[in-house]
């Protein structure tokens, strides 16, 4: 995986094969990851999302990857923000491919 150039909107990484990654870091008390622009659902613009979750001394807890079919599928509108986030509500994390898991 390679971290995108400076400038590049909708995605932050990509595989050697193309594919592009969205990364968001969450607290692990947190409920719902940060925003996507609100287009970004009007057609796919990246093909995976990875969840980095943090302990409260920034250690990694878990890493969670989903594609973006699941991601659109479970994403809510957040009228405040005027964006979508994803709900890290239990039933929506089990949808997610554990990565790493910091038992």
């Amino acid at each position: 995986m390679q971290q995108s150039e400076v400038g590049t909107k909708n995605f932050d990484a990509t595989s050697r094969g193309g594919e592009r990654f969205t990364i968001k870091t969450v607290n692990i008390r947190t409920t719902s990851t940060g925003t996507f622009q609100a287009d970004d659902f009007t057609k796919q613009r990246f093909d995976h999302l990875i969840v980095v979750r943090l302990d409260d001394l920034y250690d990694p807890v878990e890493i969670l990857e989903a594609p973006w079919n699941v991601v659109n599928d479970i994403k809510r509108f957040h009228k405040t923000m005027g964006a979508y986030n994803v709900p890290l509500t239990k039933k929506n994390l089990s949808k997610f491919r554990k990565v790493f898991q910091n038992i």
